[in-house]
C-alpha cells in the first residue's frame, strides 16, 4: 500500500524533476490528515483507486478488514483539494475488479464514481487462483466480465496435474477465456522493484524464486539486458505467434505463466 510510505511524496517529486511520468494505486484506506493536499501538489499524475463494491459486504468480501465508508469520505477529501488547489492532476481512476459476488454493482459503478468526482471507471475482470471454490464462489456468471470458462476451470494448478501425469508441457491457455494469443509488455516497457530492491518480472509474480536480479546491485542496463530479461522477450514473442507454448516446469516465471497478456499497463493515451 503506497500511502503508508512516508518517503511517498518525494519519490513521486523525484520522479517528476527527471520527467517521469508517475501513478499510484492504492485501496485508499490509509489517507493521513492533511495527505490530500500532498497528494495533489506532489506533481502525481494518475491516481487507481481499487474499490471493489458499492456496499460494505460487497466490498469487503475481496478487501478484507476494507472500510467502504472511509474510502468513499478520503476520495471526496482527495476530490476536494484537487478542485481547490485549481489542479487537473491527479487524474483520477475507480478500478472494479469484477467478481461473482459484485458483478451484480457493475451498472451502478459509473454513476457513483463519476457523482464523486472521479474522471475514469475501469470495469476489470480478475485473475484468479486455480483453488477449489473459486469456480463456484467468486467466477463472474456474466461471461464478458470473466477471463475464464467456468466450465473448464481447474480447482488445482495444471502444472500439478503435469507432475502427477509426466508430461513435458500443458497448454493452460485452453482453461482460459482467451480468443486469441496477447502479447506481455512487462519485459519491455515495465520493471518491479519490491521494497528489498528484488526485481520481479512483473506486478503478478510474487515468489522470490521467481526474481530477475537485485535492482541495487549493478547497473541498471545489465539487469535490463541481463539473460532473464532476454529469455523472458524472447519467451513472449514466439508465445504469441504461436510457436512457443507455457512451460509449467520451467524455474523461469514467463515461461511457466499462465497469464500472458493479461497483467497489462493501465497506460493514458497521452503516455503512448
Amino acid at each position: 500500500e503506497p500511502l503508508l510510505n512516508k518517503d511517498l511524496w518525494e519519490m513521486i517529486a523525484l520522479a517528476k524533476r527527471h520527467r517521469i511520468d508517475t501513478m499510484v494505486s492504492t485501496n485508499l484506506n490509509a489517507l493521513a490528515e492533511g495527505a490530500e493536499d500532498r497528494l495533489v501538489t506532489s506533481g502525481l499524475d494518475r491516481l487507481v483507486l481499487s474499490i471493489d463494491g458499492l456496499t460494505q459486504q460487497t466490498y469487503e468480501k475481496y478487501r478484507v478488514g476494507g472500510d467502504y465508508a472511509k474510502v468513499l469520505a478520503n476520495l471526496e477529501r482527495i476530490v476536494a483539494a484537487r478542485r481547490r488547489l485549481a489542479s487537473r492532476t491527479p487524474w483520477i481512476v475507480w478500478q472494479f475488479l469484477v467478481f461473482k459476488h459484485n458483478e451484480h454493482e457493475i451498472d451502478s459503478v459509473r454513476e457513483t464514481a463519476l457523482k464523486l468526482g472521479v474522471d475514469e471507471v475501469g470495469i476489470t475482470p480478475a485473475n484468479m487462483p486455480f483453488k477449489p471454490g473459486i469456480r463456484e464462489n467468486w467466477l463472474p456468471t456474466r461471461r464478458e466480465y470473466s477471463l475464464y470458462d467456468p466450465e473448464t476451470f481447474p480447482d488445482s494448478p495444471p502444472w500439478h496435474w503435469e507432475k502427477a501425469q509426466g508430461q513435458a508441457q500443458v497448454d493452460v491457455q485452453v482453461y482460459a477465456k482467451k480468443e486469441a494469443r496477447a502479447a506481455c509488455p512487462w519485459p519491455w516497457t515495465g520493471i518491479t522493484v519490491n521494497p528489498d530492491g528484488a526485481v520481479s518480472p512483473c506486478c503478478s509474480v510474487e515468489e522470490s524464486e521467481y526474481d530477475f536480479g537485485d535492482f541495487f546491485a549493478g547497473s541498471f542496463r545489465d539487469l535490463w539486458n541481463g539473460p532473464l530479461y532476454v529469455k523472458a522477450r524472447d519467451h513472449i514473442l514466439r508465445y504469441a505467434s504461436h510457436r512457443a507454448d507455457t512451460i509449467p516446469g520451467s524455474k523461469h516465471a514467463c515461461e511457466r505463466c499462465f497469464s500472458i497478456g493479461r497483467a497489462r499497463f493501465q497506460l493514458p493515451r497521452t503516455w503512448l
